[in-house]
């Protein structure tokens, strides 16, 4: 079962507040669009950096503490609070295919899945249980 959400992280531009920096201070993270039955299921937040292309931190989601996102009318956009900082993985899962291969918006994957992957490409495989 899909308990992780995976998120890109763009660098952060100069109009912009929100990002990796924010959320690592904040322990939440801001404005995910996510169907209902997914927040039921999300145990996890898993964050992709786009410049990195990799994978390269997890936090566990406060189940109590997923709201919705103050400036949506979209009950599906909400914030994820944290159990606990962002804390960065021991070994970043790298992309393994060319351009438009990473995490261009949020992806659905399970813990175990994604302690287990050698790149992004595992996390893709059809045949996943």
């Amino acid at each position: 079962m899909d308990d992780t959400v995976i998120v890109p992280a763009r660098p952060a531009q100069a109009n912009e507040d929100w990002g990796l920096d924010r959320a690592l201070t904040d322990n939440r993270w801001e404005a995910i669009l996510m169907a209902r039955d997914k927040q039921d299921h999300i145990t996890y937040l898993a964050v992709y950096q786009t410049a990195a292309s990799a994978i390269t931190h997890i936090a566990r989601v406060d189940k109590d503490k997923i709201e919705p996102w103050q400036d949506s009318r979209d009950p599906r956009k909400v914030v994820l609070h944290f159990d606990g900082p962002l804390r960065p993985l021991a070994h970043p899962i790298r992309i393994a295919g060319g351009p438009g291969s990473g995490v261009q918006g949020r992806e659905y994957t399970s813990l175990y899945d994604l302690l287990i992957a050698r790149d992004i490409g595992d996390l893709r495989r059809t045949d996943r249980e």
